[in-house]
């Protein structure tokens, strides 16, 4: 049949996201993308299959108000049917308050609703999915409210379509920051480059907004998450579209490692550079059981025959446990083979102020500086990671994943240590 999963002329058809839809098991399901990702299209295929299917339950579909449901989601719905030409196996409906489609053999429907009139929801009993659509539209009241209708069934899953528009928007703060909401959620993200279908004048479009409005093209180009007030940001002159890439390890030159020791992880970053040429942190490391040698042996499996210096947190340094064994870095240093003139670590630590000076400056100035993309974690501090009031990094809650800061502390040292005299030469 023509919706048959594993039909090769259907198989084709069907986004990533679609699969990754499919496979969710979360309760909460939030489907961050940009415009032109797909997004949309990949959430309604997959209500619409699963329809089809002997073990179906009735799906709710939500629009912040219902005005916007006929010329969005209904449509959408009959537009994916009569792709595959199946819309004969449904019933169609879209008056006044009857608003369905209705699949003829299962009796399973998807029915449609505005957050404005939920309390006009009749019994929800047999609903077993929830579509929010444009989810950034809706307060967390709408939310809370729509999930206290929709009870009743084992196995509820509820999928969030949205733009990320704001950092501090609740679907972020609440469902994907907080710990009590945070095992039951699920995220994914797409961008218009996870969808084959959008034309050369599409693409161009967002090629454009890169230019025009930068801001703009983080959200509705690269799906992340809008900065409300980059002034707040520790690296507020960041800009992970400009600034991340593909970088090779160059085996010709030094390597310069930058560690920061927390109980648990102990991370690193690695760097190469020429002053007045190129900056590029090529890449990120870190270990969660504070065993110093095997994450040394580690990072020189990446660079075994480079030249390595090393630089850090210098609270390690001035550590002696009660043995008096060697501390972190002379057990480093004897790992990586690294000699006493190629150890940078600093007395006392840097000012967060200065090295906020410094590493903006060097973002704002610098021709040539980049981070490689599968430094995940240091592109996540320098997009997050916040300063008070004080100009201090905000440690309120060291548990926020945003505010842990750990790999954000390596480039400050590396920075500190090593780039401070591009001043000199600019």
């Amino acid at each position: 049949m023509i919706y048959d999963f594993s039909a090769p002329e259907v198989q084709k058809t069907l986004l990533p996201l679609f699969h990754k839809l499919k496979n969710a098991k979360a309760r909460y399901v939030v489907n961050l993308g940009g415009s032109g990702s797909g997004k949309s299209f990949a959430s309604h295929q997959l209500e619409l299959f699963q329809l089809l299917q002997p073990s179906a339950g009735d799906t709710l579909v939500f629009r912040k108000n219902s005005s916007n449901l006929r010329m969005s989601c209904y449509k959408l719905f009959r537009e994916i049917a009569m792709m595959y030409g199946i819309q004969h196996e449904f019933k169609w409906t879209f008056s006044g308050d009857n608003r369905a489609i209705i699949h003829k053999i299962t009796g399973k429907g998807i029915y449609f609703s505005g957050a404005n009139d939920v309390e006009n929801l009749k019994s929800t009993a047999g609903m077993k999915r929830v579509l929010l659509e444009e989810a950034s539209q809706f307060s967390m009241d709408d939310f809370l409210e729509i999930g206290r209708r929709v009870r009743g069934s084992e196995g509820i899953q509820f999928i969030l379509n949205l733009n990320p528009i704001s950092e501090r928007h609740w679907v972020k703060t609440e469902l994907l920051d907080k710990p009590e909401w945070r095992p039951h959620t699920q995220g994914f993200r797409t961008t218009y480059l996870n969808n084959p279908y959008l034309t050369e004048q599409d693409r161009l479009y967002y090629d454009t907004l890169k230019v025009s409005n930068y801001d703009q093209y983080r959200i509705y180009a690269l799906a992340q998450w809008g900065i409300e007030n980059r002034e707040s940001k520790f690296a507020y002159n960041f800009q992970e579209g400009k600034m991340t890439g593909e970088l090779r390890y160059i085996p010709n030159k030094p390597v310069y490692l930058s560690f920061d020791f927390n109980v648990e992880p102990l991370t690193c970053t690695a760097w190469q550079f020429e002053l007045g040429y190129f900056c590029f942190c090529i890449g990120e490391y870190s270990i969660a059981n504070s065993d110093v040698t095997t994450f040394g042996n580690l990072i020189l499996q990446h660079y075994p025959n480079s030249d390595l210096w090393m630089t850090g947190d210098a609270t390690e340094k001035n550590k002696r446990n009660i043995f008096g064994a060697m501390d972190a870095y002379n057990q480093l240093a004897r790992v990586l083979n690294i000699g006493k003139p190629y150890i940078r670590v600093p007395n006392a630590n840097p000012s967060i102020h200065s090295t906020r000076n410094l590493m903006n400056t060097i973002f704002a100035s610098h021709p040539n500086v980049f981070i490689n993309r599968t430094a995940k974690g240091l592109i996540y501090d320098l997009n997050n990671v916040e300063v008070d009031e004080n100009g201090d990094i905000n440690k309120k809650s060291r548990a926020n994943l945003s505010q842990r800061a750990d790999f954000l502390d390596t480039a400050r040292y590396f920075m500190s240590s090593f780039m401070s005299n591009w001043f000199r030469i600019v």
